[in-house]
């Protein structure tokens, strides 16, 4: 078999699975900074993937994805955080909430990066793992990142009335996810960050 392709196969695999995994242990150790200890303690912030592997998110449903040629998604355990440990929760949340989508977009840049100066293909499928996972997880419904992200920067009142209707907006981001209109929320967003990357790394040529 070509080496080649095998360095490929495992640039997918071992990228995918720690961008999965790096975005979940960030939210640990941010959750750490601001005085939470769950994650540590859970034994959460190691980068054995043993300790994250969800054998669905992580496993199973990436390589099912890769093997018909479908975008491909996935998820680890969630990092058990407690807010109420917080020094400043408010603050806390914001930090806790952004820091898995901000390692995702470090890694993002990294591989576009590698992409370019090794021109394997592998590169630029983890990079785009990576703007997926980015953008999906900015989108402001929970169970996503981006729901206490942004509601964290609202006036308290606001910000009061937004976490009440917290199950009305679970469930628009079901029947969104179920009709497939959050495409026309994602699709966008992932197209304009794509494109930019895209010229800003490769002027506009693969």
């Amino acid at each position: 078999m070509d080496i080649f392709l095998i360095l490929n196969g495992l640039i997918i695999i071992i990228g995918i699975a720690y961008s999965i995994i790096l975005h979940e242990v960030a939210h640990g150790f941010a959750a750490l900074i601001y005085g939470d200890d769950t994650a540590k303690l859970a034994g959460r912030l190691s980068l054995n993937p043993l300790k994250h592997i969800d054998p669905v998110g992580t496993v199973i449903l990436p390589l099912i994805l890769f093997i018909f040629n479908m975008p491909v998604f996935g998820w680890a355990k969630p990092v058990p955080i407690n807010p109420i440990n917080f020094k400043h929760q408010r603050i806390g949340i914001l930090v806790v909430s952004i820091a898995g989508v901000v390692i995702n977009f470090i890694i993002m840049i990294l591989m576009f990066w590698f992409f370019v100066l090794f021109r394997i293909e592998g590169f630029l499928v983890v990079a785009s793992m990576n703007l997926m996972l980015f953008v999906f997880n900015l989108l402001p419904f929970p169970p996503l990142d981006g729901y206490n992200f942004f509601s964290m920067l609202l006036p308290e009142k606001i910000r009061y009335v937004v976490y009440k209707l917290k199950d009305f907006f679970l469930v628009a981001f079901l029947v969104l996810m179920v009709t497939g209109g959050i495409r026309y929320i994602y699709v966008p967003l992932f197209n304009l960050i794509g494109n930019f990357l895209i010229n800003l790394f490769l002027g506009g040529k693969q």
